[in-house]
């Protein structure tokens, strides 16, 4: 190799060696930055969604708590279960369409425009007296039978003690999708008379 052609590479080998270290440092450290950034909003909005979350599943044990100290609540919760008791823990009966006829109307509309799946009243004992989907919970017991275990269970036993929620697990009579439920006592005369159920849309 002619002594030119060494020194023109030799300049090039010079020039492009820093050129090289300088660009794979800054490629590296943008690479960095990036990441750092990614991870930021990541993190951002991670405490955005857990503070969401949050937020909804207070609401809906407010919804629970206001619900259950509504006394019109008690009120159909009573009726329902002495008409469910009178006509041998059966659902559909004369007395038990009637109380249907008198409260369902108004239960309805509150489950709808709250935007829950289901609304139950529970008697103290677990007897499920009334449910707005009316599947095939009702008229079942939340304690002693199948869905003694499920999520409604747990949430129905919780909620005799105060405001409580049950996560999602599948729930056989809405079709084993996942479900959760969030009850409240409800109360006369200070005593718990049974608890107000809702069920969370999936």
């Amino acid at each position: 190799m002619k002594l030119g052609t060494k020194l023109i590479v030799s300049f090039l080998l010079v020039g492009i060696l820093p050129f090289s270290v300088i660009a794979l440092l800054s490629l590296n450290k943008a690479s960095d930055t990036l990441t750092m950034q990614a991870y930021n909003q990541l993190t951002a909005i991670q405490a955005i969604k857990t503070s969401q979350i949050s937020n909804y599943f207070t609401e809906r044990m407010g919804d629970a708590s206001v619900l259950a100290g509504n006394p019109a609540v008690a009120e159909a919760l009573e009726n329902f279960s002495a008409a469910f008791e009178a006509e041998n823990d059966k659902v559909g009966g004369d007395l038990w369409n009637a109380v249907e006829e008198e409260y369902s109307e108004w239960l309805t509309q509150y489950n709808n425009e709250y935007g829950y799946y289901d609304l139950f009243l529970i008697h103290s004992d677990g007897a499920i007296c009334y449910t707005v989907a009316a599947e095939s919970d009702m008229g079942m017991n939340a304690t002693g039978s199948v869905l003694s275990s499920s999520s409604l269970g747990k949430c129905f036993k919780n909620a005799l003690n105060g405001v409580a929620m049950a996560d999602f697990q599948p729930y056989a009579p809405s079709n084993g999708d996942p479900c959760s439920f969030v009850g409240a006592p409800v109360k006369k005369d200070g005593k718990t008379i049974g608890v107000v159920a809702l069920q969370l849309p999936l």
